[in-house]
């Protein structure tokens, strides 16, 4: 069996949670392969698939510092990536999904950037898009890149850093676990935690990862009752009211920008010029350094 030698970062480990991304895992581990340094380990926790994902997992541990763990039955998305936290030994935790890519700079310069400023517990970074073909892509983020203005916009109902992208201090996972959520929320509930407890936050202008937008991937359910939910923890946490109004027009535009990443047609640029109108302040923010 043929395994990686590389220089490795002890202190680093990738977490993930796995759920019948089988298809995926060969070319996510062929990304962390490339990377310029690996991890000290990459802890991977399958939640009960039913298609090949634990044959393929099982295939490439002693090739890469990988742990796997195996759900019996599925149990959801933070139970599996708390599970994760919980078997990791790292003091820094890099959070990626198995449908997405590593980028082979990102574990290198996240690191370094956590090292030059340790006032900053969690990080993030920009990202590409892609449908089939990495790394080839077809958009890429523009994340606020300044803690102040993430905390405005997680405190505002939206969700300024990307999950797949996240690299942080243990203790704040551990702190600070995952929570259950009927809609896939689990990450803006991660934030508006942080954001109360005073996590200092930042994203990286960087683009560290690359991002699969399918039908499977754990966003793509966008429907009312999930803005509502959104909504709702966001009052909850913030002493805050949103309007009805405010709900419905940010479901539109989260359903319009949905529908642009997931098509592969022309028509992709109406869907976010459809979104533009709906929240002009995106525009302006691709246009002016934020």
């Amino acid at each position: 069996m043929r395994e990686i030698k590389k220089n490795k970062i002890p202190t680093i480990s990738v977490i993930s949670a796995n759920y019948n991304n089988g298809e995926f895992l060969d070319e996510f581990f062929l990304w962390l392969e490339r990377s310029t340094v690996l991890p000290g380990e990459v802890i991977v926790v399958d939640d009960g698939s039913n298609d090949n994902s634990v044959q393929k997992l099982q295939s490439y541990q002693g090739i890469l510092p990988l742990k796997c763990f195996f759900f019996n039955q599925n149990k959801g998305f933070s139970a599996a990536l708390n599970y994760a936290v919980e078997k990791s030994s790292g003091k820094f935790l890099l959070r990626i999904d198995p449908d997405d890519l590593i980028h082979p700079d990102r574990i290198e310069k996240q690191f370094s950037f956590l090292q030059r400023n340790p006032e900053f517990d969690v990080i993030g970074s920009n990202a590409y898009y892609f449908h089939r073909k990495p790394p080839k892509s077809f958009f890429e983020t523009n994340v606020p890149l300044h803690s102040a203005k993430i905390v405005a916009l997680i405190e505002n109902g939206e969700i300024p850093l990307l999950h797949s992208c996240l690299m942080g201090k243990r203790e704040v996972f551990e702190k600070h676990p995952f929570k259950d959520s009927k809609y896939p929320l689990e990450d803006y509930q991660f934030y508006c935690d942080l954001v109360k407890s005073n996590v200092r936050l930042a994203n990286m202008p960087e683009l560290l990862t690359f991002v699969r937008i399918h039908p499977k991937s754990i966003s793509s359910g966008i429907c009312l009752e999930r803005t509502r939910e959104l909504f709702l923890t966001r009052d909850k946490s913030f002493g805050k009211k949103t309007s009805a109004m405010k709900i419905y027009l940010s479901y539109i535009h989260a359903r319009m920008y949905r529908k642009f990443l997931m098509s592969e047609s022309v028509i992709k640029w109406l869907w976010l010029f459809i979104a533009g109108i709906l929240k002009p302040e995106r525009i302006i923010s691709r246009i002016v350094k934020r």
